[in-house]
């Protein structure tokens, strides 16, 4: 007796195959027919491809075995048996499907054992069947998996696939419904749900459908083989019923069964109801979580009431003991008292002493003297502080630059320049150790912190490409990667073509003395990209770094990457802070502290720079460095990056040293004059692959870009303005807050489609009343309320906007600039952004706003009374960038996201309600914006009822939701002053 499917089955040794008991029960049954036949098979996802095996043993006749996957892995399946093809694709996909087609017209086996999604498996059905031979079976396994979420599905899915195959049960007999229609009526909403169609020759030719458990078996049959054809009558004798007999050979028409109420179009009544079930089912299992969350949290409360209470008991022997404490501590004032009554005696001595020094010969005598020593002290200082310069610049250049310097200034100007000089020294003179938020929250240098166990142990690789490299320089650039704390790196050396035989002697000499170093001596210049593509063909490092010729890393760069990476395992691009060193390399100075990752002022300026790391294979992926944009292709090629992954990590420390010298850009970006021009195609290319609508302005500083950004669809925008109806004096008239907004509005906007909503106490006058409606796109929203709540005002402004986006002003902020709301809401209109803040002044033309700051988890306004034209750090306050938050004082974010965030909380009445909301969007993955390039006037404090200072009952509430999660402000480094930004 030949062998069963069961037993070739469980005997398998080859390629891994799974399947359900009951599955292989049914196939004995219903592939029995088919054994010994030449058939052809196709088997729609195949896994490990062990059941391809098993097909070619059981069916040993068979003339194809075909098995298809999406999984490129796939490909690595070889067989010994002829009989079976592997076919690389998305099924459903024409090119599969015509790559089949070529291999085999028609399958007497299909099995669907592929992906569990309903969309695969009725497309999968709806392109296959028709391939399916008379008398031929197309089986699909896992039916239950269309009632998981996980796969898009539900136990009263309208869309499922199982009630797919169950509606093709009902089109074998529809010549039976009694009304007129076609057979494809029971699967219309399924079929226009998917974007598909299934030919009714197919349909027609469905003789069975047939569910076992999870499995659904469809058989084929011939047209005329699938009807109930006539009605067939056996015997003669009617005893009790007449009439049978006469019915023998006829067809039978159905009753009209148009007006039958349950024969409603499935597309309209039926599919409501089951789409208002399946919502229905997905509300309730959102209210059992919230349910099932509320009782964790109730949980939770009563734990806390316990500590608290617990807490309470502590307090109580804290005050006791306390009051004893105070009790030392006065006795320790009051002998502090006596000691200082003493000390104030023996200073009186000592005046009496000085005075008789003072007025004695000796003293008089040595006066020029000690002028003297002053004097040489003085210039020992400027001796070292000259050196210095020299030893970063060199003599030649800075006898250059003295010069250039005092033909445009004159001796001012270089007395300015050098104060600037020595002010830069003394700022920063002590910052030669990188800093880094450490696990207590405190910023403290690199080499006090303790190294942290970390699993990851990969390889590193820092390329070095070398051009006529100065060889002291060369020699400690490579210096800094052989005295790295991480030892599992390689080092790849590609010199370009330098004809510099002492070069490739000491490159040589190094790769001879440590078996990490590649050395690949270039047979002609190619510049910076070819240099570097040519290293990125011998990296074998799951991430690399390069390292420019004449600069240097920190010893733990490498290390501390590697921590970024074990801690964030899915990163693509890693980017540390970096400082400069002199010509010499003795000497560091001038620290750039960066802010995490920011999608605006990375197209301002290439700010991430050094130290930059990037996941190898996504590189390749995009071809590597772009010979095109030479002197700009780091920034180029983090602009491709960025836009194929978002996964990027900030190493707030300084690791990279960039040395300063005339061949430099860190020197000046002279030396490199054509990298603006392709830096700014490299941002144009990156805006227009975003579907981007922009304008890219030269900045007066060489090297960066301001960016205005235009809104691609011309929206309605809701200007909700929250007011008291304040007034103030200006130029000794007084005019009304309300008025003069919307005046200076109206006035100087040139974006048009907006409507302005007031939302006021009821104490506009009728004079107002009379002004404000001549206005048609003006509408008033009257505020009653026992207690002032400014977030209340503002959410009850957004109820009644039909903006799709929403401008939240205070009514103290006058418009200057006609295209205000042009760039705000082109801004906000990029994906990822939701909220936007422009720059405001005081009407003194010192800054208000810019951006704000989270320092120790308290909100603050960065550059706050700086000077308008304020450059800020690193041209922060110049250009546009991120900030965990703007001021709600003037700010566009979409109604769509206000709503979904509930608008502003009223946990903020007063202050922080804006800030509060800034921080929530960024929960959802939302940006805050700072638009240096939009200026507004803001008469702050006049317009916010309850007055300007913030109550510390305020500071609490804000510190107790927002203050764990802020003690370091992701967009300001943790080694700048914490207690004033920028300061």
């Amino acid at each position: 007796m030949v062998a069963k499917y069961t037993k070739i089955f469980e005997n398998h040794k080859g390629f891994a195959s799974d399947k359900w008991s009951l599955y292989l029960e049914k196939y004995e049954e219903i592939f029995k027919p088919y054994r010994t036949k030449r058939i052809n098979l196709l088997e729609i996802g195949v896994q490990n491809g062990g059941s391809l095996e098993i097909w070619a043993k059981y069916f040993s006749n068979a003339k194809k075995i075909i098995g298809c996957d999406i999984d490129q892995t796939c490909s690595s399946l070889k067989y010994n048996n002829g009989k079976i093809q592997i076919v690389i694709g998305d099924v459903t996909d024409k090119n599969t499907i015509h790559t089949i087609s070529n291999i085999c017209q028609k399958f007497n086996i299909i099995i669907d054992d592929g992906s569990h999604n309903s969309d695969d498996i009725i497309k999968s059905f709806v392109n296959y069947f028709k391939n399916v031979a008379d008398n031929g079976i197309y089986v699909v396994e896992d039916l239950h998996c269309s009632y998981w979420k996980e796969y898009g599905g539900g136990l009263f899915h309208p869309y499922s696939s199982i009630s797919f195959f169950k509606a093709l049960a009902d089109v074998i007999n529809f010549e039976h419904w009694g009304i007129v229609s076609k057979p494809t009526k029971t699967l219309d909403n399924i079929l226009n749900e998917y974007n598909c169609e299934i030919p009714e020759l197919s349909l027609s030719c469905i003789h069975s459908v047939e569910f076992i458990n999870s499995m659904c078996i469809v058989k084929k049959r011939q047209k005329n083989r699938n009807i109930l054809g006539k009605q067939r009558v056996a015997g003669k004798i009617e005893n009790v019923k007449k009439g049978h007999f006469s019915l023998d050979g006829n067809f039978i028409d159905p009753p009209c069964q148009s007006n039958n109420k349950w024969n409603i179009s499935s597309d309209s009544k039926i599919a409501t109801l089951q789409e208002e079930i399946y919502q229905g089912n997905d509300r309730v299992a959102e209210l059992q979580e919230e349910i099932y969350q509320g009782n964790a949290r109730i949980a939770e409360l009563q734990e806390e009431i316990y500590q608290g209470n617990a807490r309470i008991v502590e307090l109580h022997e804290e005050t006791y003991q306390g009051n004893t404490r105070i009790g030392k501590l006065q006795k320790d004032i009051y002998q502090g008292n006596a000691r200082i009554a003493e000390l104030q005696e023996a200073i009186y001595e000592w005046e009496a002493k000085t005075n008789e020094y003072a007025n004695s010969s000796s003293w008089k005598v040595t006066k020029p003297y000690r002028f003297f020593g002053r004097i040489v002290r003085s210039y020992i200082k400027k001796f070292n502080f000259l050196q210095s310069l020299i030893s970063t610049y060199g003599i030649t250049n800075l006898m250059e630059k003295i010069y250039v310097t005092y033909c445009d200034a004159g001796l001012d100007g270089i007395i300015y320049r050098a104060n600037n000089i020595k002010s830069l020294y003394s700022t920063t003179g002590a910052l030669r150790e990188p800093f880094q938020k450490t696990h207590e929250g405190v910023a403290g240098p690199l080499y006090k912190l303790q190294n942290p166990d970390f699993k990851c142990n990969m390889l590193i690789s820092v390329i070095i490409c070398i051009y006529k490299t100065p060889l002291k320089m060369l020699k400690q650039s490579i210096d800094s990667i052989l005295n790295q704390s991480y030892k599992n790196w390689e080092l790849i050396l590609v010199d370009d073509c330098s004809e510099n035989k002492k070069i490739t002697k000491i490159i040589r000499h190094f790769q001879k003395n440590d078996s990490r170093i590649k050395v690949i001596i270039r047979p002609e210049n190619g510049n910076i990209s070819t240099a570097n593509n040519t290293a990125l063909k011998h990296v074998s490092g799951q991430f690399f770094t390069v390292l420019d010729h004449d600069d240097t890393l920190h010893p733990d760069a490498l290390y501390h990457a590697v921590i970024s990476i074990d801690r964030n395992p899915n990163v693509d691009y890693i980017y540390s802070d970096e400082d400069k060193i002199t010509r010499n390399g003795k000497k560091n100075y001038g620290p750039f502290f960066k802010p995490d990752w920011s999608p605006e002022y990375i197209l301002s300026m290439m700010y991430t720079c050094h130290m930059s790391m990037f996941r190898t294979s996504l590189v390749k992926d995009l071809g590597g460095y772009n010979s095109e944009f030479d002197g700009a292709q780091d920034y180029e090629l983090v602009l491709r990056v960025i836009n194929q992954s978002m996964n990027i990590v900030h190493i707030p420390m300084v690791l990279y040293h960039w040395r300063v010298w005339e061949n430099s850009t860190a020197e000046t970006i002279d030396a490199k004059p054509e990298s603006i021009g392709r830096a700014r195609k490299a941002i144009e290319n990156h805006l227009n692959e975003k579907k981007d609508n922009f304008s890219i302005n030269d900045s007066e500083f060489k090297g960066h870009f301001n960016i205005d950004f235009y809104p691609k669809e011309e929206s309605l925008v809701s200007i909700i303005i929250p007011t008291a109806n304040g007034e103030i004096k200006i130029n000794g008239c007084y005019e009304k807050h309300i008025n003069a907004v919307c005046e200076s509005i109206f006035r100087l906007t040139e974006y048009k489609n907006y409507e302005i909503i007031i939302v006021h106490n009821g104490n506009l006058d009728n004079s107002q009343l009379v002004w404000l409606k001549n206005f048609r796109n003006i509408k008033l929203s009257h505020y009653q309320s026992e207690q002032l709540s400014l977030a209340q005002k503002i959410n009850q402004g957004s109820a009644a906007a039909d903006g799709k986006y929403l401008v939240i002003m205070n009514d103290d902020i006058r418009v200057i600039s006609s295209n205000w709301l042009t760039l705000m809401l082109g801004m906000v209109q990029r994906d990822g952004v939701g909220v936007v803040g422009p720059k405001l002044l005081f009407p003194d033309n010192t800054i208000q706003h810019a951006g704000v700051v989270l320092l120790g988890g308290v909100p603050g306004h960065a550059y706050y009374k700086w000077p308008v034209n304020s450059q800020g750090y690193a041209l922060g306050a110049a250009v546009n960038r991120n900030y965990s938050a703007v001021t709600g004082a003037c700010s566009i974010t979409p109604k769509k996201l206000f709503n979904i965030l509930g608008g502003y909380s009223n946990r903020y009445p007063l202050n922080y309600n804006d800030v509060d909301y800034c921080l929530r969007a960024s929960k959802l993955g939302y940006r805050s914006v700072y638009l240096a390039n939009v200026e507004l006037y803001h008469y702050e404090g006049v317009s916010k009822e309850g007055g300007r200072s913030v109550k510390n009952s305020e500071i609490l509430t804000f510190l107790e939701d927002w203050g764990e999660e802020f003690k370091f402000d992701p967009y300001y480094n943790p080694s700048l002053n914490q207690m004033q930004p920028y300061v």
